[in-house]
């Protein structure tokens, strides 16, 4: 399985992040990314694709009680790490447009469909190829809903103002499987476009799984 660039590469990204989120009010992060805060050990607890998280800004540590949780911290921490801290930090409490759109149709989305920036849609698509009751099984361990478009389809919410849905399509005699993500076209106000990235690819890695 794919590891993701290392982490110390994400490394002053995380630090960065750390020391924004230390300075914001603990009041308008609650309403802005529909967290929970305990003043007493400064944590922060939000949902991130089905597992509770919490965020200790004393220890400056990560941490979940579920083993989905624990498999998206450790395994993917470079993605996972600066997704949380972000999305924490910047989050506004302002409302989905409800109008869907692929990743690479957001302002400088192009990156999507380029170069290491390219989302494993394809490995999906072949991981879960007339596997729907697979597809949809994993799906709801990490919090997900079905939903009826393609020939199997999930709602996702790696942030509680970050919905993704994964659309599939099962390969026949003509054309392979294949495999569609997106998200809604509001999603730049809660974070930039390359945490939207980073979200992406720690929802679809999570998929793959054995959780």
């Amino acid at each position: 399985m794919e590891q993701g660039f290392p982490e110390s590469i994400a490394a002053s990204g995380i630090k960065e992040s750390w020391d924004m989120l230390g300075t914001r009010d603990p009041h308008e992060v609650q309403t802005g990314a529909f967290a929970e805060y305990e003043p007493q050990s400064k944590t922060y607890t939000v949902s991130c694709l089905g597992q509770r998280i919490a965020v200790s800004l004393r220890e400056r540590r990560l941490f979940s009680f579920t083993e989905a949780g624990k498999v998206l911290l450790e395994k993917y921490p470079e993605y996972a790490k600066l997704s949380l801290l972000r999305y924490l930090t910047h989050a506004q409490d302002r409302p989905l447009s409800g109008e869907l759109v692929k990743p690479s149709q957001l302002p400088g989305g192009d990156f999507f469909v380029s170069g290491s920036h390219v989302l494993p849609l394809a490995r999906i698509a072949r991981v879960f190829d007339h596997r729907p009751d697979m597809f949809v099984h994993q799906g709801q361990i990490l919090g997900g809903t079905r939903t009826e478009h393609g020939d199997a389809a999930l709602q996702l919410l790696p942030f509680p103002r970050i919905p993704l849905y994964l659309v599939l399509w099962f390969g026949d005699n003509e054309f392979p499987a294949w495999a569609t993500l997106l998200v809604d076209k509001n999603c730049l106000e809660h974070m930039a476009l390359d945490i939207v990235w980073s979200t992406c690819m720690l929802t679809l890695l999570m998929l793959q799984e054995e959780l």
